[in-house]
């Protein structure tokens, strides 16, 4: 016989209603703690979330809507960045998975689960955790450099080279001087680099000019869909740059409606 329960379910259109689930065992151990928070949340028992929670949660569901704020991160998921600095550039992509690492909040949700409840608004307070590993006030920090990340991508900002910490070393980093962008390209199981983008995979609260071997100026930043094949719009240019003096490989990558006319094939 198949055990059945009831769980008060939540949707984005109205208030809890409740479902007959079935009792599933879950994929991946938890720890009790998590399993209690786990619990609270699928019986309804929201009261029981503290108030910092509570703020972490709605500054966290503010920074995953995509049509209402249009500087939050929401508004990169989906779209490669393009950065160019010294001569070269770099190619990023924000990943809807890496968002959960940059609220550097505990909780028992997959990445995946994480940002999907916090786009649709179910994600809640009870979900959110703090421990001596993530600190509420570093929370707070890093949820509210998270809505500055698309601004960044569209101003002036430095590209950091080799950057280490206690703990990882990245190979580029983005900063406006008051928070830093870490970025390494993704691993295949062989540990051998996949594709040909970097990904945004942590988010330090200083600006790791001390932590990196060499920092650069950016001059241009563009952005394209990632259905697109080439970048349709130029999000900054520096002062003193100008679009004629990019390298060739570079204009090779934009669209007819970036480039001067008649220097398409400079």
């Amino acid at each position: 016989n198949k055990q059945k329960t009831h769980l008060i379910w939540y949707n984005e259109e109205g208030p809890p209603t409740t479902k007959t689930k079935k009792v599933c065992l879950m994929g991946n151990s938890i720890t009790a703690g998590e399993e209690l928070r786990k619990y609270f949340y699928e019986s309804g028992l929201n009261f029981l979330s503290s108030v910092p929670q509570r703020r972490i949660q709605e500054m966290i569901l503010a920074m995953a809507q995509k049509h209402r704020y249009k500087r939050r991160f929401a508004r990169l998921v989906g779209k490669r960045v393009m950065y160019v600095f010294d001569g070269r550039y770099i190619e990023v992509i924000y990943k809807a998975e890496n968002f959960r690492h940059l609220t550097g909040v505990e909780t028992f949700l997959s990445a995946k689960r994480f940002y999907s409840y916090a786009a649709r608004k179910i994600l809640t307070a009870d979900q959110i955790g703090f421990n001596a590993k993530h600190p509420y006030d570093l929370c707070v920090r890093k949820v509210e450099h998270i809505g500055e990340v698309a601004t960044m991508a569209g101003s002036e900002s430095f590209l950091l080279e080799e950057i280490k910490t206690d703990t990882q070393s990245y190979k580029f980093g983005t900063t406006d001087l008051n928070f830093t962008l870490c970025m390494n390209k993704e691993l295949d199981d062989q540990g051998n680099e996949k594709g040909d983008c970097f990904v945004v995979q942590s988010l330090r609260d200083e600006d790791c000019f001390s932590r990196s071997k060499e920092a650069y100026s950016v001059t241009h930043i563009f952005s394209r869909a990632n259905d697109k094949k080439k970048y349709t719009d130029l999000l900054f240019l520096d002062k003193n740059a100008d679009m004629n003096n990019l390298p060739q490989e570079v204009k090779e990558l934009l669209d007819d409606c970036l480039l001067p006319q008649g220097r398409e094939n400079d």
